[in-house]
């Protein structure tokens, strides 16, 4: 198998599998040239050796572990609260394979963003030197509008211009990963300067400049914040809302019960009379069942790797047991 100049960096473990799975069955479909580098924790040796064997694109493993043992350093005065090694290793993984030189360009994801749509284009920006960054999904600023230079002008959310969704990054990057991580394990200067998102803003702010980086529209890469305001549908395994704009990929676990429970709770039965309201319901509903079956059907795409950490009953029930 061929060896990519690019590679898809992602930390997952087994309970994100449905996620991964779904998004690197897509990728291969819609033929995105990128080998998978994947931070792993709790996946057994015959679970790895399973998926690398099956999937038509190469797939490389690291452990969590030794990804935090070689380069994490907690400085925080007080760290009762541990560090998530997850968030942190996807980046660790990108710092380590862009200094060895093993790829010109990564795209570094959340095993939760799922994407559809072909990533050569932004990889080829990323190695001509472009930081290629999806919006914060809840703010209206682009990315070109950080304060660059500043590395503290950016010390909360309501100011953030980039989430960690999904990232491309060159070699003319090499640190920032490496800043991000470093940027969460020292005490907060002001506010949550110290948090993931934050440290991200931080970090490009540090290394990125105005006239170098591209925003990935948060409406439609990300998606959180418009899922209540329209419906989504597909024609020809794509995407679009109701204003017929194509999306590339949503954030969340919205294969998993829980998490679309707590969502559809925002929206209870008192709220029936509110015609607002009872329109943003049968959004979300439908919303929430139309993600599961289009990604289940990527899911089920190479089932010898497919993933059954996720809930398959259907919402109705489930919105019925909330709203009760």
């Amino acid at each position: 198998m061929k060896k990519s100049d690019y590679a898809i960096v992602v930390s997952c473990t087994p309970g994100y599998g449905f996620g991964m799975v779904s998004t690197m069955a897509a990728q291969n479909h819609f033929g995105t040239d990128a080998d998978w580098e994947i931070a792993y924790d709790y996946y057994t040796d015959v679970q790895r050796e399973y998926i690398t064997s099956v999937f038509p694109r190469n797939v490389n493993w690291t452990s969590v572990k030794s990804l935090i043992d070689e380069y994490v350093v907690d400085r925080r005065t007080d760290n009762s609260s541990p560090l998530d090694r997850m968030w942190l290793s996807y980046w660790l993984l990108a710092h380590k394979l862009l200094k060895e030189k093993k790829y010109k360009a990564v795209c570094v994801i959340q095993a939760d963003e799922f994407v559809f749509v072909n990533l050569d284009n932004y990889f080829k920006m990323a190695e001509a030197g472009f930081l290629v960054c999806s919006e914060y999904p809840f703010n209206f600023y682009k990315a070109n509008e950080l304060p660059f230079g500043d590395d503290k002008g950016v010390y909360d959310r309501a100011t953030a211009s980039i989430f960690d969704a999904i990232n491309f990054i060159g070699q003319e990057h090499t640190q920032l990963p490496l800043d991000i991580v470093n940027l969460q394990c020292e005490d907060s200067f002001n506010g949550e300067s110290n948090h993931s998102v934050i440290a991200l803003n931080r970090a490009v702010c540090r290394h990125g400049k105005k006239d170098k980086i591209l925003s990935l529209e948060g409406r439609l890469w990300v998606c959180d914040s418009i899922w209540a305001s329209t419906k989504l549908y597909t024609v020809n395994d794509k995407v679009y809302n109701s204003l017929a704009i194509q999306l590339y990929g949503w954030h969340c676990r919205w294969w998993q019960e829980g998490r679309v429970a707590a969502e559809l709770n925002s929206y209870k039965k008192e709220d029936e009379s509110n015609p607002e309201v009872m329109f943003m319901r049968e959004n979300c509903e439908h919303n929430y069942i139309f993600t599961r079956d289009f990604m289940e059907r990527f899911n089920e795409m190479i089932p010898e790797i497919k993933s059954l950490y996720y809930f398959k009953g259907p919402i109705r029930e489930e919105l019925n047991a909330i709203t009760a």
